[in-house]
């Protein structure tokens, strides 16, 4: 199901002009994650990465956009830290050299965010020499703010091995969605060669770069998912062949393919760990929730019903004893979903057994029971308030 509220989900307007079709989604559960080795350096003095990203968690740790270096010497990683803030870091042989650290918290858990770093360390003021933008907006703000030397060099566009969703020591891994990265080897542009503000909307929208790659740029926008390879899924399509390997990746039919159509232009609810209830677990990029046992708390989805208009989706049950359908606004993840003292009356839900329920009342509807493996959808037309479930 694609909901669109340019309201809700700020980054995720539909662009006037460029859609992106596809996103990479990292499982944090699977160990996913890309690499390359470069043959040879490019400029590790001036580079930018624009990346679009959804987070699927906040999980009180590091999460690594993009790590470069070694396990025990040099390496430069672009992460979330344990608070959900952006850090750029650079070390030399262990000692921290680098730390550009924001002082907002990016939690968002429903919206595309459009990060992008930009480093030039021969400007002459040292605060010129790393600027961190999202969704357009260059972040002024740091907790902590240890700029580079002079014409530093960090790993990225070293030799080293080069990873997205995880750091050389295989930890900080990232559980969420990537799309449309550029790398740019030898510039150091702003947001605006990458994004733009939609006129009517004020959304901030992907736009095609158009732009020079130099010899280490790369430009991955996961189209090609005929397979796994470094030449299909992990391909460069900047023309420069600067190929990712992907680890861990599927794209077989089913709720493991990691080859989606949840993108800044086309973003899709899912869903929403920050319910109250937390001893739920969640996965494959919180497509997948696996609830506690012996619990009738539910789980709602990152974004809100629309008030008007008719909406379809689906859901795949995976075990027995499930309700599905449309609840209230309010309703925050605690106590059986179906009660009209939770909910107001309001939540309309297909019961496993085949009944129907409005409120705390049920009905037998239609005879139609259904299991583990069962499909089921939701048809919701708001103008004439009804709700229609199907199975398989």
């Amino acid at each position: 199901m694609s909901f669109f509220d340019s309201i809700r989900i700020g980054a995720s307007g539909a662009s006037e002009d460029f859609t992106v079709d596809r996103s990479l989604r990292f499982n944090d559960d699977d160990n996913a994650y890309l690499e390359r080795t470069p043959s040879s350096a490019g400029n590790r003095t001036t580079f930018t990465l624009s990346v679009w990203l959804k987070r699927a968690s906040n999980l009180d740790n590091f999460q690594r956009i993009l790590e470069a270096g070694t396990s025990t010497g040099h390496r430069t990683f672009f992460t979330f830290d344990g608070d959900d803030k952006l850090e750029i870091n650079h070390r030399d042989s262990g000692s921290e050299a680098v730390n550009l650290t924001t002082t907002a918290r990016f939690r968002d858990i429903s919206a595309w965010y459009h990060i992008l770093l930009a480093i030039d360390t021969t400007q002459s003021t040292s605060s010129d020499r790393i600027k961190i933008y999202v969704n357009g907006t260059q972040q002024t703000d740091f907790d902590t703010s240890t700029y580079p030397n002079s014409s530093k060099e960090f790993d990225i566009n070293s030799t080293a091995v080069h990873y997205f969703g995880r750091s050389v020591n295989n930890t900080g891994k990232f559980d969420g969605y990537l799309a449309e990265i550029n790398f740019v080897d030898g510039y150091a542009y702003d947001s605006s060669y990458f994004g733009e503000t939609n006129a009517i909307t004020g959304q901030w929208n992907p736009k095609k770069y158009i732009g020079s790659y130099g010899t280490n740029g790369y430009y991955l926008n996961f189209s090609d998912n005929s397979g796994t390879t470094a030449t299909t899924l992990g391909k460069d399509s900047s023309g420069n062949s600067n190929n990712f390997t992907p680890n861990n990746f599927s794209v077989a039919a089913g709720a493991g393919n990691d080859s989606v159509e949840d993108t800044p232009t086309n973003n899709f609810p899912t869903f929403n760990p920050l319910c109250e209830n937390n001893n739920h677990t969640y996965s494959e990029g919180n497509l997948k929730v696996t609830y506690a046992a012996n619990n009738q708390s539910g789980n709602v989805t990152t974004m809100s019903s629309p008030k008007t208009g008719k909406w379809y989706w689906e859901v795949r049950a995976l075990d027995n004893y499930l309700f599905i359908g449309v609840t209230a606004n309010t309703y925050l993840g605690t106590g059986n979903i179906i009660t009209a003292t939770n909910t107001g009356g309001s939540t309309v839900a297909y019961y496993s057994s085949g009944d129907k329920y409005v409120g705390g009342s049920s009905s037998t509807y239609n005879n139609q029971s259904y299991t583990n493996g069962d499909l089921i959808g939701v048809a919701l037309d708001m103008d004439n308030g009804q709700v229609t479930f199907y199975k398989n």
